[in-house]
């Protein structure tokens, strides 16, 4: 096992200095390291870690000290977020559905996943592993660019669910309102489609404009008694209070316990509400 570090260790890790001569440097805010991406033109390399992840730790150690990692990932604006810090880390593992630790991610400068490295490798194949990645990406976008311009029912869907799941937001909700307009699409397809653009919307930071959506869509859906949209409408109404902050957040999840008084999502609700409501230095209104 690890020795500890120390006093001294736990100050390096905290700062943007690394962990040896050689090895690679790391931002620890997300907010100023997407604003670097987007200045220079760079994706984002993400490191996704926990003081309690073992393998964390051997990634640290073992690859990113060494100078074929430092090197290969200069063209990357380097992130370094704890995944249990109620924050940035916690929001980035949320976004991406990160269920395992080590996990790195490969963002565009606007939050869109290009790929990802899960577990641990040495540095070679880690490195090898992060090109694949990358290339992956690129394929990815040269398909976009040829399937976003079909009017194939089916390519569109295919296109429209690939970019929500790299959380690639306004690509994904232009693909949706493109399939709004297909004449094949039946009502009931419809309806679902509105809620995954309300979604997409809650991903983009557009609360106001994703609750219009789904009021939308809550009223479709209970005319049709679609009991399954209507469980999922009332998952995205917690997730757009656990994604807003402050007295927004307080005030969202004091009305999603008001509105669904027989939730199963209750639990989860309460523990956010009192979450939040502690991290607030005063009360809100």
């Amino acid at each position: 096992m690890r020795k500890s570090l120390g006093f001294l260790g736990c100050l390096l890790l905290v700062s943007a200095l690394p962990a040896v001569a050689d090895g690679a440097t790391w931002m620890h805010d997300a907010d100023q390291a997407f604003a670097a991406a987007q200045a220079g033109g760079k994706p984002v390399l993400v490191d996704l870690y926990a003081d309690w992840c073992v393998w964390c730790k051997t990634l640290d150690r073992d690859v990113f000290s060494t100078k074929l990692f430092a090197d290969y990932t200069e063209r990357f604006v380097r992130l370094r977020v704890d995944v249990d810090d109620q924050g940035e880390g916690a929001a980035l593992q949320r976004r991406y559905d990160a269920q395992e630790l080590p996990t790195m991610l490969i963002l565009t400068p606007r939050n869109s996943l290009i790929g990802r490295v899960v577990g641990y490798a040495p540095a070679e194949k880690f490195v090898d592993e992060l090109k694949q990645a990358m290339t992956d990406g690129e394929a990815f976008e040269k398909h976009y660019e040829e399937a976003s311009k079909s009017d194939d029912l089916l390519v569109l869907q295919h296109l429209a669910i690939e970019l929500h799941d790299r959380a690639d937001a306004s690509r994904a909700e232009g693909i949706y309102e493109k399939l709004l307009q297909h004449p094949n699409v039946p009502p009931g397809q419809r309806r679902w489609i509105g809620y995954l653009i309300a979604d997409c919307l809650r991903l983009e930071g557009n609360f106001d404009a994703a609750r219009d959506r789904m009021v939308e869509v809550r009223k479709e859906a209970e005319a049709k008694q679609d009991r399954e949209l209507l469980s999922r409408l009332e998952t995205l109404d917690l997730l757009l209070g656990r994604d807003l902050t402050g007295c927004d957040s307080v005030q969202a999840l004091h009305e999603f316990l008001d509105d669904y008084p027989q939730s199963d999502l209750r639990g989860q609700a309460l523990h956010l509400l009192k979450t939040r409501q502690r991290a607030l230095p005063h009360a809100c209104a």
